[in-house]
């Protein structure tokens, strides 16, 4: 019997298909998926081993955790206080900031003036703020795990008794 465990299997591809679900739909609702890289990432591998014991984990492109933390700026902690990420003297990367005001279609303008201003001199005000202050956090992620998981476990053990009266009842006709 080359894998007895098909119905636990099946119940972690579920759980790793919802969180990536809700996951998407948390990051559309609160409008943080600007170009779709992100929400693209969120995605999951789960490896089974001849033991039957099991792996999932779940992938996303590596700024998604500082989105679903958020960041603690340097000066100040106070958007994202539990965060573990936070910024120093080193600043989010501008060119990056730059695309992500060209993706939502954002004009800035300078505070005494009123007048708009070059798209990098709104890029690098952005960053600097982000340095200084920090990132909300979102919680796309830890939402959608926290969500998911509240039914694990009742689906797990289902699942897992499932194929446990299988692999019984092939044992039996083998003695």
């Amino acid at each position: 019997m080359a894998n007895n465990y098909k119905n636990t299997e099946r119940a972690f591809k579920a759980f790793g298909d919802r969180v990536v679900k809700t996951a998407r739909g948390i990051l559309n609702a609160k409008g943080v998926n600007t170009n779709g890289n992100l929400y693209d990432s969120i995605g999951y591998h789960l490896k089974v081993y001849p033991s039957g014991s099991m792996e999932l984990d779940f992938v996303m492109e590596g700024y998604g955790r500082i989105v679903d933390e958020g960041a603690r700026g340097r000066d100040s902690s106070a958007k994202a206080p539990r965060s573990p990420f936070k910024y120093g003297n080193k600043m989010p990367p501008v060119s990056v900031i730059e695309k992500w005001i060209k993706d939502k279609g954002i004009k800035a303008r300078d505070k005494s003036t009123g007048k708009f201003i070059k798209r990098k001199q709104g890029a690098y005000a952005i960053a600097k703020g982000i340095q200084l202050y920090g990132k909300e956090p979102t919680y796309f992620f830890r939402d959608a795990f926290n969500e998911a998981y509240k039914g694990l476990s009742k689906n797990i053990i289902k699942a897992y008794a499932r194929d446990a009266e299988k692999f019984l009842a092939f044992v039996s006709k083998e003695i």
